[in-house]
């Protein structure tokens, strides 16, 4: 079952391939709106790292669509703040980038 075994979460999402981003982006989204901007900036970091490491790149239309899910959320931490769980999200690997989907503060308590 997807997103209750670490295992079988990472087997398949691997299989999903490009469409493995846009679940870790739409988990970014979710997690902003519901109030929560560093796990949001870790799940978009995890994002684009799994982005570049299968050389996918979003469109400009996904662009735009996660810009706007994150603006609100960037604009209530620091700079420095953000930028640093991004950079945490992108060096994860798939099988952490599951870990940190399953848990349930996503970047492991880092909200303020």
């Amino acid at each position: 079952m997807l997103f209750t075994d670490i295992e079988g979460s990472t087997a398949l999402l691997t299989r999903l391939g490009e469409r493995y981003g846009n679940i870790l982006e739409l988990s970014a989204a979710i997690t902003a709106a519901l109030g929560d901007p560093l796990p949001a900036a870790r799940l978009a970091g995890a994002a684009e790292g799994i982005r570049q490491q299968s050389g996918t790149l979003r469109t400009d239309l996904e662009e735009a669509r996660m810009e706007r899910y994150l603006t609100s959320a960037r604009a209530t931490v620091t700079p420095q703040a953000w930028t640093a769980e991004l950079a945490a999200g992108r060096a994860l690997t798939q099988h952490e980038a599951v870990i940190l989907l399953l848990s349930p503060s996503p970047a492991g308590s880092t909200s303020a």
